[in-house]
């Protein structure tokens, strides 16, 4: 269950469906014991999209993961991605004429 962005500006029940998608994403990108980047096209070395590219990740998540030295970084370079994929689609949805 998520909000579609058309649908919930009309909807009564706008607010509980805000907080269930806000609810969802931070349980994915915050209580993932561990998200694995495994590859991507379109994004730079630090994560960001190259502007005009198509992008694309692989990414594996897990949800509970034994702790090892790298798996901060790993996690944080994997959120960075993963957020700017879900902000890239946003901007650029904001910028395609709707039918």
């Amino acid at each position: 269950m998520y909000a579609e962005p058309d649908v919930i500006k009309d909807d009564q029940n706008a607010p509980e469906a805000l907080r269930r998608d806000a609810e969802l994403w931070r349980a994915l990108v915050n209580k993932s014991g561990r998200l694995r980047f495994m590859g991507s096209a379109g994004f730079d070395q630090l994560g960001h999209p190259r502007p005009g590219k198509p992008l694309h990740f692989c990414m594996e998540f897990w949800d509970i993961f034994p702790p090892h030295p790298d798996l901060g970084s790993e996690n944080e370079l994997s959120r960075e991605i993963l957020t700017s994929f879900a902000r890239a689609l946003v901007e650029r949805a904001a910028l395609t004429p709707k039918e």
